[in-house]
């Protein structure tokens, strides 16, 4: 009956992708997550109040933020033991793992539109202007892989080499029988372009080769600490490791705090953003740490914050109450009262 059941879902999604290919407007119905789906088009639109139940403690914010939005359906996977599908909501791409009968596994954020120009962003490279090539996704049964395409132009100053870097970072979920998703090494691949400068008059350019010399790698130069951010928040939802990457991160040299200046606090503040919304995503995690790291710059940049965030206090003061570990929840209770 299992197997016959996967059947069935896999020949929907089959019927769902001939319809679009041949451009029919007839609706296609498919199961995921527990629940009815009809398919349109490619891009299949979750109805509004189903948007909690296949997002919950895997969106980076708060549940709220989805009222009123529309959260696409771009892919599905079956397996007999739980469905992958690829999300879209904004310019937010998450994949989540489903219990056929309806429930969440695991999920993670796989990509923010425009994410890669925080990789290149280190004080030591001001030099540096990235723009974004469009990413690609690409969702198996037991593997989801993304990869973010960029190009960067090194300011070398006047009369210096032009120089460009066409590179791509891989980075693939391994997703396993259970549906969890574990992140494997990311992979990086690089083309590096010098040309001689022709506003200088009898400039020689040491490349035997003539006026280009272009190198290949697999180490992409003008991708830097700014990476290590998007490592953090692209972490899946079952990583409890993920609050040792921010922590990581705010001892780094991206926000070195000794440094006061503006660009320091702008990045402290994208941080923020990011802290609060993996909290949300997974409260008890955090108020556990934090309760035994009272010391962390994590937990520094937390307190620092919170009290200029009365909507984010207010719900954070719910989840104190109904945290279950009473010792956590008494030092909770002073800390925010």
């Amino acid at each position: 009956m299992k197997k016959n059941k996967i059947t069935k879902l896999t020949l929907c999604v089959l019927l769902m992708s001939m319809a679009v290919a041949m451009g029919a407007r007839t609706p296609v119905e498919f199961r995921i997550n527990g629940v009815s789906i009809v398919c349109n088009s490619s891009n299949t639109v979750i109805p509004e109040r189903m948007n909690e139940s296949f997002l919950k403690g895997v969106y980076c914010g708060s549940i709220n933020e989805l009222e009123g939005k529309q959260v696409f359906i771009s892919d599905v996977r079956y397996t007999d033991n739980y469905s992958i599908a690829l999300l879209r909501v904004d310019g937010y791409f998450y994949s989540v793992t489903y219990k056929h009968e309806g429930g969440i596994i695991d999920g993670v954020l796989l990509l923010r539109k425009g994410d890669i120009l925080i990789a290149k962003d280190d004080p030591d490279h001001p030099q540096i202007h990235m723009r974004e090539k469009e990413p690609a996704i690409t969702v198996e049964k037991n593997a989801v892989t993304v990869t973010r395409n960029f190009v960067s132009v090194v300011d070398t100053g006047r009369g210096g080499p032009s120089i460009t870097e066409e590179g791509c970072i891989t980075t693939k979920y391994a997703v396993d029988q259970s549906g969890k998703f574990s992140r494997d090494k990311d992979s990086s691949h690089s083309k590096w372009t010098e040309r001689e400068n022709m506003s200088i008059p009898g400039r020689k350019f040491d490349n035997p080769n003539g006026r280009e010399k272009v190198s290949e790698s697999n180490n992409c130069r003008t991708i830097s600490n700014g990476w290590n951010v998007i490592k953090f928040f692209t972490s899946p939802a079952s990583d409890e490791s993920v609050i040792g990457h921010l922590e990581a991160i705010l001892n780094s040299s991206w926000c070195n705090a000794s440094k006061k200046n503006d660009k320091v606090s702008q990045r402290l503040d994208e941080l923020w953003q990011w802290q609060k919304g993996m909290i949300y995503r997974n409260p008890g995690l955090w108020l556990s740490w934090f309760t035994n790291h009272c010391d962390s710059r994590a937990s520094a940049l937390f307190k620092d914050k919170l009290n200029s965030d009365e909507s984010f206090a207010n719900w954070l003061k719910t989840q104190v109450k109904n945290h279950r570990n009473k010792k956590e929840r008494k030092a909770w209770e002073k800390l925010i009262e």
